[in-house]
């Protein structure tokens, strides 16, 4: 068991941590999916560099084939938490650490009631990353965690050494609203406009964008947090480097017809500004918008009706 781990999972968190796995020279990971592969390909580090690793795994379908482990990273999106509990059963045991590689900031939250065994580690992931076909992965850019400032924390940076650069904050509230920042802006507009990072570079969206942050920069603090005007500058300097064809984890899963994490992003904004009597127009009219396109299919092309000019109004 010593040095074990297992990723529920087998999505672009999923394969990208395998890759961190093998390089910080772990044993291969269980993977808890629903299909048989053997190893995940995962194309780029994050950094541009042009590289293909294969990083072998075991992969598991049924909790029944699961056995105890040392760690578990859980990395399905954060509205399939409740799906985890019957691996969580089958893989922990009270020396457990559940690592829980999601967005949003109310990680604990989610996962205590899908475990009541072992150490729920809430995990900030940095990386951008697509999975393109079942199994394989490109990794675009950022390779980084951020774990609270406790044992299991620092035994999580032990643990992936070497593998992926893992910073430990004492103030993980803040950090996790500083991350929430990145996601509102990028996630929800390249989703509903079905663009890429191009998107943000135009002047009108920006202007959404500086409001959007500002609304956040306002619930943020309001809840304990301490974001400043730089912070806001940072994201947006960060949108303004991000090459044109980075996309989101948002517009990927539209583009694939999935559920979107808009109330785990927007929603979690807004329920905060009530309670706290704050005014967020942009964002209750962003989550709007993503709750009604929320899985539903994407029209590749225009009608054929009207690109043949029929049935066109006077």
């Amino acid at each position: 068991m010593r040095d074990s781990g297992a990723i529920i999972g087998a999505g672009a968190v999923a394969g990208v941590t395998a890759a961190w796995l093998r390089k910080a020279g772990r044993p291969a990971p269980l993977v808890c999916a629903r299909t048989f592969f053997d190893a995940f390909t995962v194309i780029g580090d994050g950094s541009g560099a042009d590289i293909t690793q294969e990083c072998p795994v075991e992969v598991i379908t049924s909790p029944d084939d699961a056995h105890v482990v040392s760690w578990v990273f859980v990395a399905v999106k954060a509205h399939d938490t409740a799906s985890v509990k019957p691996w969580l059963d089958a893989l922990t045991d009270h020396n457990t650490v559940i690592v829980i590689m999601q967005n949003g900031i109310d990680h604990l939250e989610r996962a205590r009631p899908v475990t009541d065994s072992g150490e729920i580690l809430p995990v900030l992931v940095f990386a951008g990353a697509e999975r393109s076909s079942p199994a394989t992965i490109h990794h675009r850019i950022g390779a980084s965690l951020t774990v609270p400032d406790s044992s299991a924390g620092k035994a999580l940076a032990a643990y992936m050494g070497g593998g992926v650069h893992i910073t430990t904050s004492e103030d993980f509230l803040t950090e996790s609203w500083r991350k929430l920042l990145i996601n509102i802006g990028l996630n929800p507009i390249t989703a509903l406009t079905l663009r890429h990072a191009d998107v943000l570079r135009d002047t009108h969206v920006q202007r959404t964008c500086i409001a959007l942050l500002a609304e956040t920069r306002a619930v943020a603090n309001a809840v304990g947090a301490h974001i400043s005007d730089a912070d806001v500058s940072n994201v947006l300097a960060l949108y303004r480097s991000y090459p044109a064809e980075v996309g989101s984890s948002m517009l990927y899963d539209r583009l694939a017809g999935r559920s979107l994490e808009y109330d785990l992003l927007l929603g979690a904004v807004v329920r905060a500004a009530h309670i706290h009597n704050i005014s967020v127009p942009v964002a209750e009219t962003l989550l709007a918008l993503t709750s009604v396109v929320d899985a539903a299919p994407v029209i590749q092309s225009p009608l054929p009706e009207l690109v043949e000019g029929r049935h066109q109004p006077d």
